[in-house]
């Protein structure tokens, strides 16, 4: 059992709750993959993948499992029991990077687990184990389609296994092969999403969230000019000038109806995924084996990111000598005295950005298992993995080409329009100049070079894992089971090497340019969304770990069984430092029918790459409300790493109870109350606008000594990656599942609810706000299957809690409605399966994910004011953003 490393053939099972789900019932639920059934369990509420928007500075779409929401990195995966290298310098694993074909079931610890495992498990461990004795041949062929025509997949696997060397050995391959098509921002045809949720100012100080069909409006395509004689001015698609038609109500950046653009997310990016594994095994003697592993995996992404935006502190400014400006224009300059003027735009009138991902990951391991003499077993193994992560950012404007080919002359000699700069100073060679006046005046040669050579990463991870460990009886006590003791060493290595785009992160050259905002000049960032650094660095780990399993007590009234469970890990990190983790449990069963279980936990999670070594990026554009003044500034935000961080520690707490009666078979009912707290989590200060509340409205000190400018204006704020964060969530699992026979049929039904009442992330001097209210206090999923020779049916229903929009938003005065409706999901499936005479199988199977259709609410949180809902805009993450999904498929095999 995943919940510890000792292995028995006694039937002790862990005090640590576990849920087990086989892959016939993930792909059942979800035959596009056993990452899509596993985020159907409510514990994996947080978890993110190719549905819903990739993100400018992520540029990818990985399968990211997240346990209890507390963070995919705070959530060890494993292989058989073996670490999986993380895919990124997050520290995160792209799961669809596992092979499905030969998934036999996947067990999760809902509980600490750094002990047992090694840092990392601080929410938990997700263990994938592999059908490595798999003998024979099967295929699994299937294809899907939404019911608006649009979101079609397909998916091949493969699986061959053969005993060799007359049984002494055996091999086993798989393939499998997956794509998805796109739903982009520029192609859904869902009606209801227009239904999407605006922040504007109200007539008062404060701004009200509304939730009606209306314009994501911070400018339109065609420009706008918000400051200075000619503010409220726009343009014609002639390039005139016209009065701008201002939604009602409407601020600086947002407004319901009036002339703007929606920005709208993607709700499904294009997937292309391909996994091969092999695995064999060879028997040497009757007490020692070993085993050969190898796999490739590669996971492509891809979506349309946002529209290019120039807003704020980084607007164009035009001079009265523009020669785009039309004889409307100038003349409407002179008669107000303006010699330039300041323009926004949002650019909705050329190709949005593009968001590419590629994951690509080999990993080879071998391993010797054997005994010192009966009962005394050792094992032993090696392992190497080299993750390749790319990031490709297309569109994103080039500050320096930009602002460059918005200051255009008139050449004095040719009479064509020309960049001043280059026909001054010799300046940007190849300047293209550029007319912004207008939708639909931009020349394709001048995108092209305003938006440059495509922003892009290239990250590489190796890592190098090795363990040795042993396990023995060492005792009795009062059972006839001995209690048994396991002892071993690991050690591993991550290397990170990421090599950004030429001068991504550098200082654009401004020289011999007119009309570069000043709060451009001398900030690093070569493009719109800040650039990739080019970085490196390493982190070394050793450790040393012990555990004992030891029954203690059984067979005697009121004590059926009693059984006790010991671990502790001495860890060193290099740069990080020394870390000690251990964990208690104990199975109390009083009688046959009832164990009481109970578990303390304290884990660790190691910061990153990405953590220690990323420097100052500017990864933030936009907006913050300086709460001095109650008015939207434009701020940029920077990220950086942070050397000095050190592990973050984890407690958890688990009590439960299990009732399996024996006057009935097949039935068990199991409750666990868990307490997750974390302390010195590492993550960023916050968001700009926490980092502006924190140190205006609660004059925390260390966040103004993070702000960059004068005491009347802001022009950035640093957002470090330091050990300052809390987080805490408690709630209980409940958990059923009954097996009936009735007649030559038999019924299985299952169900797994989650109950969280409290989830509080607080950095210090700040407030502990309860957010679980955001999430939904109830959220559940049920299964229930009929099988009768060779017809199967199934359902599966998820339920998610109503939830609000935010726990500080006054109804009625913040927010028109703050509650957003609970949502239940239907998925069913059935099959019908061919037998031969021989012993070929044949099983049509069908699926239909949200069969009743059922539609996400997009009301969601602004950013700027977010309070670690997790909500985005909208809860697509959590909800389904495709709607209604037919899938059609054939599984053959051969034994």
């Amino acid at each position: 059992m995943t919940g510890t490393r000792i292995s028995r053939s006694d039937n002790v099972q862990s005090p640590t709750p576990v849920v087990d789900l086989s892959a016939e019932e993930l792909l059942n639920a979800a035959p596009q993959g056993t990452f899509y059934g596993l985020i159907d369990l409510p514990q994996f509420f947080g978890s993110s993948g190719p549905q819903g928007f990739i993100g400018l500075q992520t540029g990818s779409a990985q399968a990211r499992l997240d346990l209890r929401n507390l963070g995919s990195q705070r959530l060890l995966v494993l292989i058989d029991g073996r670490r999986v290298a993380p895919s990124d310098a997050n520290g995160e694993v792209d799961v669809s990077l596992i092979p499905d074909s030969l998934v036999k079931r996947v067990e999760t610890v809902t509980g600490g687990a750094s002990a047992s495992y090694g840092s990392d498990a601080v929410s938990g461990a997700v263990n994938y184990i592999l059908d490595t004795d798999y003998t024979g041949f099967k295929l699994d062929v299937n294809g899907g389609i939404s019911t608006y025509g649009d979101a079609g997949s397909g998916k091949l696997s493969a699986t061959f296994g053969t005993p060799f060397a007359d049984g002494s050995g055996h091999f086993v391959v798989g393939v499998d092969y997956f794509h998805q098509d796109p739903v982009l921002s520029t192609n859904t045809n869902r009606s209801w999403r227009e239904g999407i949720a605006e922040l504007v100012n109200s007539p008062g100080k404060f701004p009200v969230l509304y939730t009606v069909n209306g314009a994501t409006t911070l400018v339109p395509s065609a420009g706008l000019i918000t400051t200075g004689p000619l503010s409220g001015t726009t343009f014609d698609s002639a390039g005139n000038p016209v009065p701008y038609n201002f939604g009602s109500p409407s601020d600086a950046n947002n407004q319901v109806g009036g002339g703007g653009n929606r920005n709208q997310d993607s709700l499904m990016t294009l997937q292309n995924k391909v996994n091969l594994f092999t695995h064999a095994k060879f028997d040497f003697s009757e007490t020692t084996s070993g085993f050969l592993e190898a796999a490739y995996g590669r996971d492509k992404n891809f979506d349309t990111a946002q529209q290019d935006f120039t807003v704020g502190a980084n607007y164009m400014t035009i001079s009265n000598t523009n020669p785009y400006l039309t004889p409307a224009a100038q003349a409407l300059m002179a008669a107000k005295g303006v010699t330039s003027f300041q323009l926004q735009r949002l650019w909705g009138d050329v190709p949005y950005d593009t968001a590419t991902g590629i994951e690509e990951v080999y990993r080879f391991a071998a391993g010797l298992n054997g005994q010192f003499r009966p009962q005394w077993t050792w094992t032993a193994y090696a392992q190497y993995t080299h993750s390749q992560d790319t990031g490709i950012q297309g569109g994103a404007l080039d500050w320096q080409n930009l602002f460059a080919a918005v200051d255009a002359v008139r050449d004095p000699v040719s009479g064509q329009i020309v960049c001043q700069s280059t026909l001054l100073y010799g300046k940007n060679p190849g300047c293209v100049p550029i007319n912004v006046l207008g939708a639909g005046n931009i020349s394709p040669a001048a995108y092209n070079y305003v938006t440059g050579v495509p922003n892009q990463r290239v990250a590489t991870l190796p890592e190098y894992n090795v363990g040795f460990s042993t396990q023995t009886p060492l005792f009795s006590l009062w059972s006839n089971k001995p209690v048994i003791g396991l002892a071993g060493v690991e050690a591993r290595y991550l290397g990170f090497d990421q090599v950004g785009s030429s001068d991504g992160t550098g200082i654009p050259d401004f020289s011999g340019i007119a009309g570069v905002p000043p709060g451009r000049i001398g900030q690093p960032g070569q493009f719109m969304t800040g650039g990739w650094a080019t970085y490196s660095g390493n982190e070394k780990v050793g450790e040393i770990f012990s555990e004992i399993d030891a029954p203690i007590v059984q067979g005697k009234p009121w004590v059926y069984d009693l059984n006790m469970n010991l671990a502790v890990r001495e860890t060193h990190y290099d740069p990080s430092g020394p870390a000690t983790t251990y964990k208690f449990g104990v199975n109390y069963e009083p009688i046959e029918d009832v164990r009481l279980r109970a578990t303390y936990s304290h884990d660790i999670h190691a910061p990153t790459p990405q953590d220690l070594y990323n420097p100052r990026s500017l990864t933030t554009i936009g907006s913050a409300v300086d709460n001095r003044t109650g008015v939207q500034i434009p701020v940029q935000g920077y990220t950086l790493g942070n050397s000095a961080l050190v592990p973050e520690t984890g407690d958890t707490y688990t009590f439960g109870v299990v009732y399996s009666p024996t006057w009935t078979h097949g039935l068990s009912v199991s409750a666990d109350y868990w307490n997750i707290k974390i302390k010195g989590a590492i993550a960023s200060v916050g968001t700009v606008q926490q980092v502006l509340d924190s140190c205006y409205l609660q004059h925390v000190a260390s966040s103004c000594a993070l702000i960059t400018g004068s005491s009347a204006t802001i022009t950035s704020v640093d957002l470090p990656v330091v050990n300052n964060t809390q987080l805490a969530t408690r709630g209980v699992d409940l958990e059923t599942s009954y097996r009936i026979a009735l007649g030559a049929a038999n019924m299985t039904f299952r169900t797994v609810w989650t109950y969280m009442p409290y989830y509080v992330q607080q950095v210090p001097g700040a407030p502990a706000t309860n957010v679980a209210p955001e999430y939904g206090l109830w959220n559940g999923s049920a299964w229930a299957t009929f099988n009768q020779g060779p017809f199967s049916l199934g359902i599966n229903a998820r339920y998610l809690d109503h939830r609000l929009v935010n726990v500080l938003y006054a109804q009625g005065v913040f927010i028109d409605n703050n509650t957003l409706p609970s949502h239940t999901y239907l998925n069913l499936n059935g099959s019908y399966t061919f037998h031969s005479a021989g012993t070929a199988k044949v099983e049509l199977y069908a699926n239909v994910q949200n069969a009743t259709n059922n539609v996400p609410d997009f009301r969601g949180t602004p950013s700027y004011i977010q309070i670690g809902s997790g909500l985005g805009f909208g809860g697509e993450a959590w909800e389904d953003p495709i709607g209604r999904y037919y899938t059609a498929g054939v599984r053959v095999s051969f034994k």
